[in-house]
């Protein structure tokens, strides 16, 4: 004999069930026939009820959709999947005696933040009322796929347990079983299993007298056995009497029944971890009013939203700071290129080239400062090449606390792995670091600096770095016994433009967290106020060394030929075809990229050719370097080409060749760096030559 799922369930005991859980977690889930028919309803009306149900055409690609679904479903396994709308849902099938009656229908969820555009769009087109709809949307819950996965478990379990029992009850019904309590007694048994299985934690708590009576598997695991002690004792740090006013009693109302379930984020301090918390009033089994508390532990997500927080303002921030540096870097171009150009004709003791010496050392300094601009852009795109870290931080060390007040321990494992580096920026790194320790200790003290091995993956990802990918790391720590840093600022210290010291400019530490994370690394801090601060550096290893071309003294490079500059500040035309001029060479120059290429086109047709063209790799409004370099290598593959950008470490300038360049030459330059790019782009052998693009 055939049974319904009606007759071998309580359907009123399963929405009881299924409806205390939704209080709990705010899951809303549907029992559902295989004919469509929803026998169990738990939870509120959900964006699918309320608007794609009610349109004829939506609602059609929902049935085809879970008609689909239901066919694919096997007896004990659960199913995730994306409905033709944009959203998640769930559905675990329970089998009676080898036969599919029912399933679960766990309503829609998202796996990442939405797309609200495209939303917006499926809104106007079924002609929805827009701004209902995306206010419903806003209530759709983000899982992550771990927190979809426990649910999904657990409707899974659920489902294998009301089979196992529906196959009970059908003998029950069959034999006339008169053990019924019984049967009860273990389904509530299992019930806990399973909520013991949760991975959260769930507590229940008297509400009058503010006792845990009840605590599942894994709330034991983080708190001990609390059992009959008092909730504020548990979940409060330091505290010595109830909180006031009691959460717990605003569960209920002034009728004296359960309010509305309660969610809330909570810090506990003690164990340092965050957790969403969903608290509901609910009559225990003995009739007492009592707090259901469902915590999921969101730790590692609030840790990921505060770093896509700091890389969203680094990424605003850098959209400025690119061009400012740029147009900056063409100003220094002028100004460097004219001194180095007036400095070719003094004598070596005149009086005025001492005055031309502090003007460059000024323009030197001044580009330092574009630099760090430029690594919060898209240029900043560090020039990496495998070496030890010792000997920089050694240098980078002793030359900042050089006549200061303050030591230094340096303690390096041995074998310390090479890391992946651009210098500069690494040295830079550490410089603010450093300085910053400085400055937190004006009566001097030490700082210690210890650098060491370390693997991620592989079951040995720290719970610190949850950001980095697998593989080996060199950690960097640089320890100080300073003044510390308040908590109140551990979370801004990163922040562009913050600062609390008065001479600082607040890009320091910016530059730093903006570097590092470029290297596809990770840097963080943890200081108390009074007795210093720890930085923690974490570079990606790598066990081969890049051989470095050692740089020799600058030279004037002198020269012949023909040489096509093509630039779109005109001052720097001029400038530069002075200086192409004095080293021997002349200089056609052209505003942007379709003149320089149109001239070289005629060239080409006299049946002349060009020794070499440079090419700024930035042209507002107008065609750039790149696209230039293109076509004049269509024209002659075996164009000598020199990309020239304002970005010292633009990601295109540091892989030129990639791109049918020949050389490279970075914004401000003297002549002596331009005879040189020149002289070696000209002179290379023909096995160097680009292969074009």
């Amino acid at each position: 004999m055939k049974y319904h799922f009606q007759e071998l369930i309580d359907l009123e005991e399963m929405e009881n069930i299924l409806n205390n859980f939704y209080k709990i977690t705010g899951i809303t889930s549907l029992l559902v026939d295989n004919q469509e028919n929803i026998l169990v309803w738990a939870g509120l009306e959900d964006i699918c009820t309320s608007f794609y149900k009610k349109n004829p055409e939506a609602n059609s690609l929902c049935r085809e959709n879970k008609e689909y679904i239901f066919s694919c479903l096997k007896e004990g396994k659960g199913e995730i999947y994306k409905c033709p709308h944009g959203f998640f849902k769930m559905t675990a099938p329970i089998y009676i005696g080898g036969e599919h009656l029912v399933s679960f229908l766990i309503t829609p969820f998202f796996l990442e933040t939405p797309d609200i555009d495209f939303f917006k769009g499926q809104g106007e087109k079924y002609g929805f009322e827009l701004d209902s709809y995306l206010e419903t949307l806003k209530k759709v819950p983000v899982y992550t796929r771990e927190e979809a996965g426990h649910i999904l478990g657990y409707y899974a379990d659920l489902a294998k347990l009301l089979g196992e029992t529906g196959l009970k009850n059908q003998d029950r019904l069959s034999k006339n079983m008169k053990d019924s309590e019984e049967e009860q007694r273990k389904s509530q048994e299992r019930l806990l299993t399973i909520i013991d299985s949760l991975d959260a934690h769930v507590s229940v708590t008297d509400i009058e007298n503010c006792e845990i009576i009840y605590i599942n598997k894994n709330g034991q695991e983080l708190w001990g056995d609390v059992v009959g002690k008092k909730c504020w004792e548990v979940f409060r740090e330091n505290q010595a009497g109830p909180c006031e006013p009691c959460p717990n009693k605003e569960l209920i109302n002034s009728e004296d029944f359960p309010s509305t379930a309660s969610t809330f984020e909570i810090y506990h301090h003690n164990i340092d971890r965050w957790f969403e918390c969903r608290k509901k009033a609910m009559p225990w089994v003995d009739g007492r009013f009592v707090d259901i508390s469902f915590n999921i532990d969101i730790t590692e997500r609030k840790k990921l939203q505060e770093e896509m927080l700091k890389a969203s303002k680094l990424e605003s921030i850098g959209l400025l700071a690119g061009g400012i540096a740029h147009d900056f870097n063409n100003l220094l171009s002028v100004i460097w290129g004219n001194v180095s150009l007036i400095s070719k004709g003094l004598e070596k003791d005149s009086p005025v080239l001492h005055r031309l010496k502090n003007i460059e050392k000024a323009v030197y300094q001044a580009r330092d400062l574009t630099n760090q601009l430029q690594t919060f852009a898209r240029g900043g795109a560090p020039v990496k090449e495998a070496s030890s870290i010792l000997e920089l931080i050694r240098e980078v060390v002793s030359f900042t606390l050089s006549g200061s007040n303050v030591q230094y321990q340096l303690s390096f494992s041995p074998e310390l792995s090479y890391v992946s580096i651009d210098q500069g920026q690494i040295s830079q790194v550490v410089h603010n670091i450093i300085l910053n320790s400085l400055q937190a200790m004006p009566r001097g003290g030490t700082i210690n600096i210890s650098a060491e091995n370390m693997e991620i993956g592989n079951g040995k990802v720290e719970e610190e770095v949850p950001f980095l990918e697998e593989g080996p790391y060199v950690r960097l720590i640089i320890q100080d016994d300073g003044v510390g840093i308040p908590q109140e600022h551990i979370q801004r210290l990163f922040d562009p433009f913050f600062t609390t010291k008065v001479e600082g400019t607040g890009m320091g530490l910016a530059t730093s967290y903006s570097i590092i994370k470029r290297h596809g690394g990770y840097i963080r801090v943890e200081s108390i106020s009074g007795e210093g601060t720890t930085f923690y550096v974490y570079l990606p290893a790598t066990h081969t060394k890049t051989q470095v071309k050692e740089k020799g003294e600058e030279r004037l490079c002198k020269g012949s030929g023909k040489i096509l500059f093509m630039d779109d500040e005109e001052s720097i035309r001029n400038l530069v075809k002075e200086m192409l001029e004095l080293l021997g060479y002349k200089a056609r120059v052209a505003r942007d990229g379709l003149e320089a290429v149109k001239m070289y086109k005629e060239a080409i047709d006299r049946g002349e050719t060009f020794d070499a063209v440079i090419l700024d790799l930035t042209v507002p409004g107008s065609m750039g370097g790149r696209e230039a370099a293109e076509k004049i290598l269509k024209e002659d593959p075996r164009a000598r080409l020199i990309l020239s950008s304002g970005y010292s470490k633009d990601l295109e300038l540091s892989s030129y060749k990639e791109m049918g360049f020949a050389g490279n030459i970075a914004k401000p330059y003297k002549i002596e760096t331009l005879s040189e790019v020149l002289d070696e782009t000209i002179k290379a052998e023909k096995r160097d030559s680009p292969r074009g693009l």
